[in-house]
């Protein structure tokens, strides 16, 4: 992952060629339930603009070709998480994706952890109306003595 932030574009196939058709698993999700070999995990991260909650930075579409191009074919098929309701295609990602899956694990959590993490929410709410309140009023107290320096200065 360190790789696919920190790389050029240009320079990502070469660190990953090799690994591609690595057939080792491991378990790719904090908390477990999401167990991948390193070649598909490779192939999300040369692919995908989002792993997990993670936003990759962009790949320009001519590189993107070129990577998609140079692929080789999967030597056996990727291994499933458990939770297959969560594939979906290409077609039907957009940005918010991740809130959703997110947004709907939520809501399997036990009622009392729910609780809490509307509470949470709410608190985050009140202290950014809090710090926008406060900017506001030091826009405002700026612009005032602006203009009174200007009339009596």
């Amino acid at each position: 992952m360190y790789i696919r932030y920190t790389q050029p574009p240009a320079d990502l196939w070469e660190w990953y060629e090799d690994y591609l058709n690595d057939d080792e698993e491991l378990d790719v999700k904090a908390g477990g339930g999401c167990v991948m070999n390193i070649g598909e995990m490779l192939r999300c991260f040369l692919t995908k603009l989002e792993w997990f909650s993670t936003l990759f930075p962009r790949i320009p579409v001519p590189i993107l070709k070129d990577v998609e191009r140079r692929m080789p074919p999967r030597t056996q098929p990727a291994v499933e998480e458990e939770k297959t309701d969560e594939h979906i295609p290409d077609e039907e990602v957009s940005w918010g994706e991740a809130e959703r899956v997110a947004a709907r694990d939520r809501d399997k959590l036990p009622v009392r952890d729910r609780e809490r993490e509307r509470e949470r929410s709410r608190e985050r709410e009140r202290s950014r109306d809090r710090e926008r309140s406060k900017d506001r009023e030091r826009s405002r107290d700026g612009e005032r003595s602006r203009s009174r320096r200007s009339r009596y200065g």
